[in-house]
Parts: structure tokens; C-alpha cells; sequence
């Protein structure tokens, strides 16, 4: 039977500063640019008092998951936050679930196409993000920003990356907790016909999710 896998996270080390990683894609398909990147690199290296780690991921399947992995095995971060492009969307999306099915519907930026496949043939058929989504979701309405609680992050590279995000966090039991959030387009990717934002909103939008997941892991810290 089909399960969606809640994190558990082990108690946490005592001491030491905490620190957050950060991560954007690069431009894909007709687009020059990429907003979460856009706004991920522009970050401040400290929010609060937890260091931001940013890292550009290339949208593409299997070297978004290599990279990532890999930093995350380096850097041992407490908490991990993707971050994506959602094209169509009007708010800053929080993703609160990832599949474990890939159905591209352009080629990825190494040129893979999968078809109704699993990510992972002996993975859960999904998993629920282990950010704080629905506390993350009351900071950003409380600054007056557009934002909602996703129930999709697709089936293309983001979702793919959020999925092996968590799978790996579930596998090695780690203390990091993990998620995604989705950005519209901006004004200047001159979609027309479609919403979006101006990059500096997302710039505040990420900020204010840092700030709030820096509260959130002081409060579990001293639980």
C-alpha cells in the first residue's frame, strides 16, 4: 500500500551556531533567468543569528539530487530550503508535500525526459515537507505578503528535488529539516499573460521563511 513518510527528527546536539541552506535553480527552458536563484543569491549571508549557505542547483534531475546531497553531507546544516520557479502561480507557494513520480514535460537541462516514473523504485510514494509550513505560511501573512500552502510541487525537477531532499534526510537520519517553496514569475520575464512578482517581494519572502525557520529550530532546540 502507497505510504507518505513523516520525518523524525533525533534530539538535537547541544551547542554550536545554526545554519540554514539555501538553494536555487538555474534558467530552464525558454527562460534567460530564474527567479529562485535571482532571490536565493541575494540573500544576506546571516539572517537573524543562523548562517545562510546558498547553493545553485542545475535543473535537472539526477545532478540537482548529486549536488545537493553532497552539500548537505559537507555542510550539515540544521534546516535545508529549496527553492523553485512555479510559472502561473500569483503568491510565494509552500510546499507541504513531494511524489515520487517524474513526468517532465520538456526536457531537463541535461536533456532527460522521464515518463511516469518513480524517483526512487523502493521510496515511499511521497512525503510531507518537515519545515514548519503552516508557521511559515502565518509569518509571511503576517508581513503582508501573497503567499499560500501548496498541496502539488509538480512533477518536474522541483518536486524531484524536494522528494530526494526528504528521502535522503528519512535515510540517514539526520537532524535537518527540509522543504520547498515555489516563486511566480517576475515582471521582468515579460510573461504577459501570466501573474508575478517582483523579485524583491520574493527576496522578502525569503527572508521573513528564514527568519521564521531560525524560531522555529531555537524553540525545538530548547524544548
Amino acid at each position: 500500500m502507497p505510504t507518505c513518510t513523516f520525518l523524525i527528527r533525533p534530539d538535537w546536539p547541544s551547542g554550536g551556531s545554526m545554519k540554514i541552506l539555501v538553494t536555487g535553480f538555474d534558467p530552464f527552458g525558454q527562460d534567460k533567468v530564474n527567479p529562485s536563484w535571482q532571490a536565493v543569491d541575494a540573500l544576506a549571508d546571516a539572517i537573524d543569528d543562523i548562517e545562510v549557505l546558498k547553493l545553485l542547483l542545475p535543473t535537472a534531475f539526477k545532478r540537482s539530487k548529486q549536488l545537493l546531497v553532497s552539500e548537505i553531507s559537507m555542510q550539515q546544516p540544521d534546516a535545508v530550503l529549496c527553492v523553485g520557479l512555479a510559472g502561473g502561480r500569483s503568491a510565494v507557494s509552500i510546499e507541504k508535500v513531494a511524489i515520487n513520480y517524474a513526468d517532465a514535460g520538456i526536457p531537463d537541462n541535461d536533456g532527460n525526459q522521464p515518463k511516469h516514473e518513480k524517483l526512487d523504485q523502493k521510496g515511499p510514494a511521497a512525503y510531507f515537507a518537515s519545515l514548519p509550513v503552516d508557521q511559515l505560511l502565518q509569518a509571511l501573512h503576517a508581513h503582508e505578503l501573497p503567499a499560500e500552502l501548496s498541496l502539488s510541487a509538480g512533477a518536474y525537477v522541483c518536486n524531484a528535488t524536494m522528494y530526494q531532499l526528504l528521502n535522503y534526510l528519512a535515510r540517514q537520519n539526520l537532524r535537518t529539516i527540509g522543504g520547498f517553496v515555489h516563486l511566480p514569475f517576475t515582471p521582468e520575464m515579460r510573461h504577459e499573460d501570466q501573474a508575478s512578482l517582483p523579485l524583491a517581494i520574493d527576496e522578502q519572502a525569503l527572508g521573513v521563511i528564514i527568519s521564521s525557520i531560525n524560531h522555529y529550530l531555537k524553540e525545538e532546540k530548547h524544548d
